[in-house]
Order: structure tokens, then sequence, then C-alpha cells
């Protein structure tokens, strides 16, 4: 059974509350099309994203590039720019921390992602 679109940034009212969150979220390539079933075997796993802080989101925002047409590669993409992002002077340890945090949630997605993964 397929399932519309997974947000791999979530969940929404977390997500949705600061606009660059918002927007990256919302960035088509980091809503994977996948089946019902790897889907759910995904959240049991991954119950949760840590959200990001408003500087380093900001950035995230600013800078992400996605490769059109390719769901994993723009995920990574994702994942890499989180953490090139927490070495921006603005960026607190704390916050820096968060971030890892949220870039190992997002890297434990990737299997389930890769299984249920729709394909045109």
């Amino acid at each position: 059974m397929a399932k519309k679109g997974h947000h791999v940034l979530f969940y929404d009212r977390e997500w949705s509350v600061n606009p660059d969150s918002a927007s990256v979220r919302q960035t088509h390539e980091l809503i994977p099309p996948m089946y019902r079933d790897p889907h759910d075997a995904l959240h049991d796993a991954v119950p949760y994203v840590p959200t990001l802080g408003r500087h380093l989101m900001a950035l995230v925002n600013r800078d992400l590039l996605v490769v059109r047409g390719d769901y994993i590669r723009s995920i990574e993409s994702l994942m890499f720019e989180i953490e090139d992002k927490t070495k921006d002077r603005r960026v607190s340890e704390l916050e820096a921390g968060v971030a890892f945090l949220a870039v190992h949630a997002i890297e434990l997605q990737l299997p389930f992602i890769r299984e249920g993964l729709i394909r045109p």
C-alpha cells in the first residue's frame, strides 16, 4: 500500500513554527514517496527529528542544494549542510549538539527510505 510522502523533517508542528525550517521541510526532494509498511517501520525506529536553532536553520535554508529528482542525494545534501553550518560562529555549542542529533535521526531514516521509496 502506498503513502503519499514522508517528510524527512518531522513532526509538522515543530518544524513549521519557524519560516526557515518550514521552507526546508516542504522541499519536494525531502518528501520521498514511500510504501506504507517501510514508512511505519521508519517511525517505529526514528520517533523524532529534533528541530534546529534559528541561526543554523536560516543558514541551512539559505544554502541547501537539492538534487532534482534524487531523494537520497538530496537528503544526504541536507545532512552535509546541517553539519557544515555547525561551524558558523553564530551557532552555539548547544545548538551544534542538537544539530548532530538531528543529522543522526535523518541518517537513521535512510535505510527505510531506500527500501520503501516508490519509484516512478
